[in-house]
This record gives structure tokens, C-alpha cells and sequence, in this order.
């Protein structure tokens, strides 16, 4: 028969071998835990090296896309006889006035310019009555991305318009809303509004054209060769080889025009 003693006993290594377990069944979890959280934490790192290596990809892209322009414009200008040579076959798409106008004023934009939006809204309607709607003078506008996202947004889109005949009327329409000072973000959302308050026929089409790799380029192209003519400001605007800058008082355009009619 057990004695007291005994069954304290039998007891006491019973609470042993149940901490022993408890103890070794602590220290697999524990394990299996460390290893799950080591395997996230790879998970993660491998993730966020992926999405690292896609930005530098983009980034590495961009950036060769932009070195390539800018030797393509210095080639451009280095070979050619004069500005005319290298600004020449500008498309009808992107010129307000008629095509045999006798005098061209180029002119540089930027979709996100603030003084680009004051010249078009409160100069170049007058411009257009005098000179433009008269025959005497047509606008050859080039389109850059001087400042951000939203500038190159604007410049494929104003591109993207004028295929479909509606550049001028497009131009119009974000500058109508463009902010006095700063720059607009102009997201694709915003350019989709302008495109269809500025009448664009085919709006699915101009949404697929804001993502094409062609236009973008075009427009990267269009900046450096802008930059390598030593337009470095917008709005920026030329007849000959005189060049005017910034959003000027109507009469200092009446009298660049006067004074440049015969280059």
C-alpha cells in the first residue's frame, strides 16, 4: 500500500516531466516562429529589392531616353545652315493661323507654365484678331516639359489633341483653368475633362495616346532640342532669329511684330 510519502512523490516528477514538455514544446514554437518571421522579413526584402530595382530601371531608362535627345538635338543644330533649317516641317496640327501666312512667330509653351496660361488668356486673343485671323501671321507652337510629372502629362496630351485636330482649342481650355502662380498637376483625369471640353472627337484614343512610349519621346525630344537653342524659359517666342521672353503687354508684341515683319 502507497504511503503518503510515496504518492507526493510520484507526483512531483509527474509536474516535472509536464514542465520538461511544456518547456520543449516552447522552445519548437519559438523556432518555428523565428523562422516564419526570418522568411517574411526575406519576403519583404526581396519585394522591396524588386521594387527598387524597377525604379532605377525607370529611372535608368528615362534617363538614357533623355541623353539620347539631347544628342540627337545637338547634332541637329550643329548641321543645320539656320533656325529655319532646324524648325522646319513644324505640323499644321500644332500652328494656329493659315499656312501661307507671310510672317512666323514661333512659340515655346509649357503646359504647366502659369505665364504660358496669362499670355494665352489675356494677349493672344487679340493677337488672333489682328494678325492671325487678318492672314498676316501664323504661331508655330511648340509644346516642352521644363517643370514635373504634370508638364509632361500636359505636353503628351496637347500633342494627343492635336492629332485629332483640337491643339488650340485643348491649350485653351487647361490654361482657362490654370492657377496664377505655381504649377497644376494636371493628372490624367484633369487632361480627360480638357480633352473633351476642348471637343476632342475620339477620347478613348486620347487616353491610349497618353501612354504611348512614341509620344512621350516626342515630347523629350521636343524639350531638348528647345534647350539646345537656348530656350531655357517659357513662354519664349522668336520671328527670324529675334527672340522675345515671358508673358509681355500687348503693345511690347505689337511692337516685336512691327519691328520683325520684314525677317
Amino acid at each position: 500500500m502507497k504511503t503518503a510519502e510515496q504518492t507526493k512523490r510520484k507526483f512531483i516528477k509527474i509536474i516535472y516531466v509536464l514542465v520538461a514538455v511544456i518547456v520543449a514544446l516552447g522552445a519548437v514554437l519559438a523556432f518555428m516562429l523565428g523562422q516564419r518571421a526570418g522568411a517574411s522579413k526575406s519576403d519583404s526584402e526581396a519585394v522591396a529589392t524588386a521594387q527598387h530595382s524597377a525604379e532605377a530601371s525607370s529611372d535608368a531608362a528615362t534617363s538614357d531616353s533623355k541623353t539620347a535627345a539631347e544628342k540627337q538635338a545637338a547634332q541637329q543644330v550643329a548641321g543645320a545652315q539656320s533656325l529655319d533649317d532646324v524648325l522646319a516641317n513644324h505640323p499644321e496640327s500644332m500652328t494656329i493661323g493659315k499656312a501661307d501666312a507671310p510672317l512666323v512667330m514661333r512659340e515655346w509653351i509649357d503646359m504647366g507654365c502659369p505665364y504660358c496660361a496669362k499670355f494665352t488668356r489675356e494677349t493672344l486673343p487679340t493677337l488672333h484678331k489682328e494678325y492671325i485671323a487678318t492672314g498676316k501671321m501664323r504661331i508655330e507652337v511648340r509644346v516642352v516639359s521644363f517643370f514635373d510629372e504634370g508638364s509632361r502629362r500636359g505636353a503628351v496630351a496637347a500633342h494627343a489633341a492635336a492629332e485629332q485636330g483640337k491643339f488650340k482649342e485643348f491649350v485653351e481650355a487647361v490654361f482657362d483653368k490654370a492657377p496664377t502662380n505655381g504649377h497644376p498637376e494636371l493628372s490624367e483625369q484633369e487632361l480627360v475633362a480638357f480633352a473633351k471640353t476642348a471637343g476632342v472627337p475620339d477620347i478613348q484614343k486620347f487616353q491610349e495616346r497618353l501612354a504611348d512610349p512614341q509620344l512621350q519621346q516626342k515630347v523629350v525630344e521636343e524639350t531638348a532640342l528647345a534647350q539646345q537653342l537656348g530656350v531655357n524659359s517659357v513662354p519664349f517666342f522668336a520671328i527670324g532669329q529675334t527672340p522675345i521672353t515671358g508673358a509681355q503687354p500687348l503693345e511690347t508684341f505689337r511692337t516685336f511684330i512691327a519691328e520683325n515683319s520684314s525677317n
